[in-house]
C-alpha cells in the first residue's frame, strides 16, 4: 500500500509543480502583455499614425521617455518607445535613446486604432528575444512535468481485469467434489 501512496504523491507533486509553472507563466504574460501584443500579435499595418511630442526624456540604466499625442480631441500620454524591456545593460545605450528623443521633439506615434492608449514610437524594434527564450523554456519544462505526471500510474488508475484461468481453476475444484 505504501508504494501506491508514493506514486500518488509523486503524481500530485508533479501536477502541482506544473500548475505553479503555468501560473507563473500567466503572470509573466500579464506583466509583459503590451510587449507581447505589440511584438508578436499586432502587424505593423494595423497601426495608425499621428504626430506627438516628447515631454520627458531621461537616461539612466532604465530610460524614461514619455510623449503625448491627441486622437479625436482626447489627449494621451505614453512611455512605450519600442517593444521589450526599457532598461539596458549600460548607460550609453539609454543616453543614446534619450538623445534620439529629446524633450519637445516632434515624433510620429503609432497607435492601435481600436485602443489609442496602446501606442509606441518605434514598432519595428522588438527586443523580446528574452521573452521568447523564457517562453520556450517554461513551455518545455511544463510539458515535461505534465507528461511525467500523466505517465505515473497509480493503483487507482488501473482497471481491474478478470483472469479467465482463475475461473477455470475454481470450476475444476468444484467439479471434483
Amino acid at each position: 500500500m505504501k508504494l501506491i501512496t508514493t506514486k500518488l504523491q509523486k503524481k500530485q507533486t508533479l501536477l502541482k509543480i506544473s500548475a505553479i509553472l503555468a501560473i507563473i507563466f500567466v503572470v509573466i504574460i500579464a506583466i509583459r502583455f503590451d510587449d507581447i501584443q505589440g511584438g508578436f500579435i499586432i502587424a505593423s499595418n494595423q497601426y495608425e499614425t499621428t504626430e506627438g511630442q516628447i515631454i520627458v526624456s531621461e537616461a539612466k540604466l532604465r530610460y524614461n521617455i514619455q510623449y503625448q499625442f491627441e486622437i479625436d480631441g482626447k489627449q494621451y500620454t505614453s512611455d512605450k518607445v519600442h517593444f521589450g524591456p526599457s532598461e539596458y545593460n549600460n548607460l550609453k545605450k539609454s543616453q543614446d535613446l534619450a538623445n534620439t528623443y529629446p524633450v519637445d521633439a516632434q515624433v510620429v506615434v503609432y497607435y492601435k486604432k481600436s485602443n489609442p492608449e496602446f501606442s509606441v514610437l518605434n514598432p519595428s524594434i522588438n527586443s523580446n528575444h528574452d521573452f521568447k527564450l523564457l517562453f520556450a523554456l517554461y513551455g518545455f519544462i511544463g510539458l515535461v512535468l505534465l507528461i511525467a505526471a500523466i505517465s505515473v500510474k497509480t493503483e487507482s488508475d488501473k482497471i481491474p481485469v478478470k483472469h479467465p484461468h482463475k475461473k477455470k481453476l475454481k470450476r475444476r475444484k468444484n467439479s471434483k467434489h
